[in-house]
C-alpha cells in the first residue's frame, strides 16, 4: 500500500513520535526549587498523656511539608508513595513550635525523594534541632491520578550532588523492598 506523503500520519505513527519527543524535550528545574517549611504550635488536642506531641501528628506535618516541596519542584499534584525510616529523636512539649523543613534530594522520571527534618522551638525562641527526620517518596500525577513525568533536575552545588547520589541509593533500596 502506497502512503500519500501529504496525508496525515496514522494514530500509531503519531503516538510513537510524541513518545520519542517527550523524552527529549523533558523540562529541567533546579532541584533547589523543591523546598518548603511548615510551622505549627503544639496544641492540647495534638498531645498524648505525657503532654508531648503524638508522633502521628508530626509525621502528618512532615508529609505536608514534603508534599509542598515536591509540588514546588514539579509544578504538579503529587501523592505520597512511601516514607523511609522515620525517626522521632526528641519529644515536643505542649506550646512548643514545630518547624518541618523539606527539600527534594532525588528525582526520577515521575518520582521525587524528599528529605524532611523537623526542629522544635520553645517560647523563648531557643531552637532544638532534629526532633524528627524521614525521607518521603512522591509521584507526580495528573488530574486522573496517572503518573506524569517531572522535570530533570539541575544540580548546582556539591551538597545537592551528594544528596542526589544518596537519594538514588535510598530509592533503589525502597524498590527492592517493595
Amino acid at each position: 500500500m502506497n502512503r500519500n506523503p501529504d496525508a496525515p500520519a496514522t494514530n500509531g505513527y503519531v503516538k510513537r513520535i510524541l513518545l520519542f519527543c517527550r523524552g527529549k524535550n523533558r523540562m529541567e528545574e533546579k532541584i533547589s526549587a523543591g523546598i518548603a517549611e511548615v510551622m505549627d504550635v503544639v496544641m492540647p488536642g495534638q498531645t498524648n498523656h505525657y503532654g508531648t506531641l503524638f508522633g502521628g501528628v508530626l509525621m502528618a506535618m512532615m508529609d505536608k511539608s514534603a508534599n509542598i516541596a515536591a509540588i514546588r519542584y514539579c509544578k504538579s499534584d503529587c501523592v505520597t508513595v512511601s516514607v523511609d525510616h522515620i525517626v522521632f529523636e526528641n519529644p515536643v512539649k505542649l506550646g512548643e513550635i514545630i518547624i518541618a523543613n523539606a527539600k527534594v534530594i532525588y528525582v526520577g522520571n515521575t518520582s521525587m525523594l524528599v528529605r524532611v527534618k523537623a526542629d522544635a522551638e520553645d517560647k523563648s525562641g531557643r531552637r532544638r534541632p532534629i526532633i524528627g527526620c524521614a525521607d518521603f517518596l512522591f509521584v507526580a500525577v495528573d488530574p486522573a491520578g496517572n503518573p506524569v513525568e517531572v522535570p530533570k533536575p539541575i544540580l548546582q552545588t556539591d551538597e545537592e550532588k551528594l544528596l542526589f547520589k544518596r537519594g538514588k541509593e535510598i530509592k533503589e533500596t525502597l524498590r527492592r523492598l517493595c
